[in-house]
């Protein structure tokens, strides 16, 4: 039985995220889950200060847009 952290699960109930689990010291299923959550942090959530949820909102936008349609991608 998965035992939830009480914060963590209302927050993803909240924002309407789904939690897909993975066995522990499995790193086949982790390595993409990982290199994402990194490249995240690095490139968005490190860099950047917010005043308010609104004002993170409006950058994670422009954000999207930098990584999705103007920078080149490095695997391609």
């Amino acid at each position: 039985m998965t035992e939830w952290n009480p914060v963590f699960a209302y927050t993803m109930l909240e924002m309407g995220i789904g939690v897909e689990l993975c066995w522990p010291y499995s790193p086949e299923q982790k390595g993409a889950v990982e290199n994402l959550v990194g490249f995240v942090k690095s490139s968005f959530f490190k860099v950047r200060r917010f005043q308010d949820q609104e004002d993170l909102q409006q950058q994670l936008v422009g954000w999207h847009r930098e990584v999705n349609e103007e920078r080149p991608c490095r695997a391609t």
